[in-house]
């Protein structure tokens, strides 16, 4: 199946449906069934960037960096 260009993944832990939630002024990615979450972003762009990105085994380091 495809992924519409827009859509979110589902939550790399629990597996549930993740919707955008604006809280004081900033944006964020939640997972409606566990609540895990982006961080805050100052759009919707920025905060689905940050909900899509997996960090693989390894990749820590690198993210740190």
């Amino acid at each position: 199946m495809k992924r519409r260009r827009n859509s979110l993944k589902r939550c790399p832990f629990c597996g549930g449906k993740a919707k955008y939630y604006e809280y004081d002024g900033d944006t964020y990615v939640s997972c409606g069934r566990c609540g895990a979450s982006s961080v805050a972003s100052a759009t919707k762009p920025d905060a689905a960037r940050c909900w899509q990105r997996r960090i693989g085994v390894g990749d820590e380091a690198k993210a740190t960096e």
